[in-house]
């Protein structure tokens, strides 16, 4: 029912444009039942793995039914397993593969280039943090270019859109100052990788990390923390609620598992506690020693939305 009544308030406002995020990975997901002109597999990585399937040439597959018989077919993951082309071609989409039809390349400034046998652009550093955001953004483009005849985007309008681009929670900087805090929804271990060389790209010259993590039981979570398990000086971990929360017990026994050093975790019955004592931690750092502090909340999207909540519900606390 939420789906259909997205597609009929979309319906009702007689858009140019709708784009549609597929969630569950393809196949199965509600909004897989639109017929698009074009759409984006942007990685394919172990996750939902009790629908989707135990082994990437699996989930490939799943993904894949997003593509359409002659539609622009675009994967933005350079090392996709062959189960995604294979699919694209047997239902005759015009596949578009990162790094081998279409090519990006990230100069030391944060500009980059993107070329293909048709166009070639320098662009500014995207909006959006991290440095996948570069891999997600090329993807885009090549979609941009297969559409260009029915749906025409100047460079300028590319360039506008890359830099004004936001997304909530996305190692999304919320605070800066000698205490910065991030917001990131990363929730596997692909995406622990990725939220792991982004903290290290921009970390300041000895700043602490601080991290403010919960889980999802259901979630790989000895190999997210094992992906992130030198990127913080001290953890304040905590349930989550709901019936698939991890409690702070089982986080902390993965975390142990996964090699972090016990002395570094400090173990809280709700994020808002969590998140509360790293503030006031992040705080006594920044007025009394000489080393900037960063607070990374992550682990899930429960957890994001319960910190934002507590965030803006006690705007004092900020340092």
């Amino acid at each position: 029912y939420t789906g259909l009544a997205i597609l009929r308030a979309f319906q009702k406002q007689n858009l140019d444009v709708v784009i549609l995020e597929i969630g569950l990975g393809g196949r199965l997901d509600a909004m897989n039942t639109i017929d698009s002109q074009a759409a984006i597999v942007t990685t394919v990585h172990m996750d939902h793995r009790a629908f989707l399937g135990n082994d990437r040439a699996k989930i490939g597959w799943e993904k894949a039914h997003v593509y359409r018989t002659g539609c622009r077919a675009v994967c933005s993951d350079p090392t996709v397993p062959a189960s995604v082309p294979r699919y694209a071609a047997r239902i005759g989409a015009q596949y578009r593969q990162s790094q081998k039809d279409f090519f990006f390349r990230v100069h030391d400034d944060g500009t980059w280039s993107w070329r293909s046998d048709r166009h070639r652009w320098t662009l500014p550093k995207p909006g959006l943090e991290g440095s996948n955001q570069y891999q997600n953004a090329a993807g885009v483009l090549s979609i941009v270019e297969g559409l260009r005849d029915r749906l025409p985007v100047s460079e300028k309008a590319i360039v506008r859109g890359l830099q004004s681009a936001k997304i909530t929670a996305r190692f999304e900087l919320m605070q800066r100052g000698r205490v910065r805090v991030v917001f990131d929804v990363g929730h596997n271990p692909e995406a622990a990788q990725v939220l792991a060389k982004n903290i290290a790209s921009t970390k300041r010259r000895g700043e602490r990390t601080l991290a403010v993590f919960g889980m999802l039981a259901d979630k790989d979570m000895q190999g997210v923390v094992s992906a992130l398990r030198d990127s913080f000086d001290t953890w304040f971990i905590a349930s989550l609620t709901g019936p698939r929360a991890a409690t702070a017990q089982a986080l902390r026994r993965a975390m142990l598992d996964a090699g972090v050093r016990r002395e570094a975790i400090e173990m809280f019955p709700r994020i808002s506690e969590a998140l509360a004592q790293a503030r006031f931690v992040a705080k006594n750092y920044a007025e009394h020693g000489d080393r900037p502090v960063r607070i990374i909340v992550f682990g899930s999207f429960v957890t994001v939305t319960a910190a934002l909540h507590a965030w803006h519900a006690h705007p004092q606390d900020v340092a």
